[in-house]
């Protein structure tokens, strides 16, 4: 059900893109389907993952991909936030975003 679900949020937000055709003489990039069991403090089942993983050393700069970005937090940011947070006793709420990588 997770490879379901997960294709069926690809079509949903429309990130297939067009198909072209491979380059002579290349190759596609190998990937595969991970599987995981995402478990609660109990050590219950609480969802299953799944995605595609694409391996990346085959990548090459300027075919495969013209850049490459990942958002992270500074630690100091992330500091400076808990301590606001702290002094005006506000309460910090989590949020997990399914489709947030696609």
């Amino acid at each position: 059900m997770p490879m379901k679900e997960d294709l069926d949020k690809l079509c949903l937000v429309q990130v297939a893109g067009d198909f072209v055709e491979r380059q002579e003489g290349r190759t596609g990039l190998p990937s595969h389907r991970e599987h995981q069991i995402k478990r609660d403090g109990a050590g219950n089942v609480h969802w299953f993952k799944a995605m595609r993983v694409c391996g990346e050393n085959h990548k090459i700069e300027g075919i495969d991909y013209q850049a490459t970005y990942s958002s992270t937090s500074r630690f100091g940011c992330v500091q400076l936030a808990l301590t606001i947070t702290a002094q005006y006793d506000l309460k910090i709420r989590q949020m997990d975003v399914c489709t947030a990588l696609v």
